[in-house]
């Protein structure tokens, strides 16, 4: 977490100024903009309660993505994810995600500080994507959960050493990577070239706009 500060001037000065400033925001990409009114009259983007509805909510799908990451996609613009307006099983179950990781990066401080890095790195590199403090460019994407994951591993690999016998963890670790290696290489297929990725990610992200 010490590098990130320094990272910022140091992007700057490898890629120029302008990296700092941020970018236009539209709604095909993030339709959790700040709520605005087109020239010719039309509403888009979503208030600041919706907003937070909404990312709270896409917290669940960070944690299948972690957990269980069998559905993957490129793309999740305008209208993969729907737009909360009101708090559902999706939302709650999103809010019990970001309780846990906070509750758990305070608790374990002591009993295990290796286990609340892990989610303190978790929680604390994906607030600064999540839209939940302030909305970016894209509503949700699996690249912002790179340095998240290493977070949850780091959580998970504590976690497993400590409740699991080490014979059932090297079983369950075997499993686990051959289970990726698998998705891994079925996913690779989809990268074949721009028609096959976007096919697969037509299959996947059906109700998003971009792939049509």
């Amino acid at each position: 977490l010490l590098v990130v500060p320094p990272s910022f001037p140091l992007r700057a000065l490898v890629l120029g100024p302008d990296v700092l400033t941020p970018g236009p925001m539209i709604p095909l990409d993030n339709p959790l903009v700040p709520q605005q009114v087109s020239v010719l009259g039309n509403a888009y983007g979503a208030t600041g309660w919706q907003r937070v509805l909404s990312a709270t909510a896409n917290l669940s799908e960070a944690l299948r993505l972690l957990i269980f990451p069998a559905r993957l996609t490129i793309d999740y613009s305008y209208a993969q994810l729907p737009v909360r307006t009101r708090i559902d099983a999706q939302v709650l179950l999103g809010a019990l995600v970001l309780f846990g990781t906070v509750a758990g990066a305070i608790g374990l401080r002591r009993r295990s500080p290796a286990a609340a890095l892990g989610l303190a790195l978790l929680g604390l590199s994906y607030s600064i994507t999540s839209n939940l403090v302030f909305p970016i460019g894209i509503a949700f994407n699996e690249r912002l959960l790179y340095l998240p994951s290493c977070g949850f591993l780091l959580a998970l690999a504590v976690g497993v050493d400590r409740c699991l016998p080490r014979r059932l963890a090297f079983v369950l670790l075997l499993a686990a990577l051959c289970a990726g290696t698998l998705r891994i290489r079925a996913r690779n297929r989809d990268f074949a070239n721009t028609e096959s990725l976007w096919t697969a990610t037509l299959e996947t992200s059906p109700r998003s706009a971009r792939p049509y």
